[in-house]
């Protein structure tokens, strides 16, 4: 996983994101690593890390930061069809 993350960070950086942006995407990255590492990424897994969002009253605007982020991650890492 951590080659991958490093991978994912340079093609980051070759799309010219900010570095801000580039720290946000990475850390919702890690995040959904961390949330999907037992039962594997899957379609299912991705909606309820969006639902425990709301559960903990993440508000809607970091939400959807939050969805754009992992949907990134979803494309680039080959898991399209997971993506919300």
């Amino acid at each position: 996983m951590e080659n991958t993350l490093k991978n994912y960070a340079a093609y980051l950086e070759e799309q010219e994101l900010a570095e801000g942006t580039v720290d946000i995407y990475l850390r919702y990255t890690n995040q959904i690593e961390q949330y999907t590492a037992e039962k594997g990424i899957s379609k299912k897994m991705i909606l309820a890390y969006k639902e425990s969002l709301r559960k903990r009253r993440v508000a809607p605007a970091t939400v959807n930061l939050i969805v754009i982020a992992v949907n990134k991650y979803l494309k680039y890492a080959g898991y399209r069809e997971c993506t919300v």
